[in-house]
């Protein structure tokens, strides 16, 4: 099954490779890494206000501000144990800083799972009242989707910086 899929995959690389220049297939996967990212910035903004609203509505008012100072604490516990279930040994980087540093050191590789767990650490994180942003995790997971998609497809690397960066920008 996977053999199967994995030469249908590499069949119709091929096929691109002689039928698109390489120009118009950077232009299109630009395009297409831009829309995913947009789509993970739809999904960590959703996450996001899911969590705070079922938190925050049923509450009554009056135990309202107690659970306040709990939430934040309960948030970051939940994504440090998210952490250090699902992501056993693997670097979790945080912040602008790492896209910088893959592309300068790492060729613009970043890890894979970074696409998902940046979404899913933060989303639980803000949405339980913690003090942090959404932008610096989404550019990282837009780096990472763009990043995956260059080594996919076994692009060079300043094609890959490329797509690395349209990710982040998305």
């Amino acid at each position: 099954m996977k053999s199967s899929i994995h030469n249908k995959l590499l069949q119709i690389n091929k096929w691109r490779m002689q039928k698109i220049s390489n120009r118009n297939f950077l232009i299109i996967l630009s395009v297409l890494v831009g829309i995913i990212g947009g789509l993970a910035a739809a999904l960590l903004k959703g996450m996001t206000h899911f969590i705070a609203s079922s938190l925050q509505n049923d509450i009554e008012w009056h135990f309202k501000y107690s659970f306040y100072l709990v939430l934040p604490l309960i948030g970051i516990l939940l994504s440090v144990l998210y952490i250090r279930k699902f992501l056993k040994g693997k670097n979790f980087d945080h912040g602008i800083t790492p896209i910088i540093y893959s592309i300068s050191r790492r060729s613009s590789k970043i890890e894979p799972h970074n696409i998902y767990s940046q979404i899913v650490t933060s989303a639980i994180t803000v949405g339980f009242g913690g003090s942090c942003g959404l932008e610096a995790p989404i550019a990282y997971s837009g780096s990472a989707i763009g990043s995956n998609v260059g080594r996919f497809f076994g692009l060079q690397y300043k094609e890959m910086t490329m797509l690395l960066v349209c990710g982040s920008a998305a």
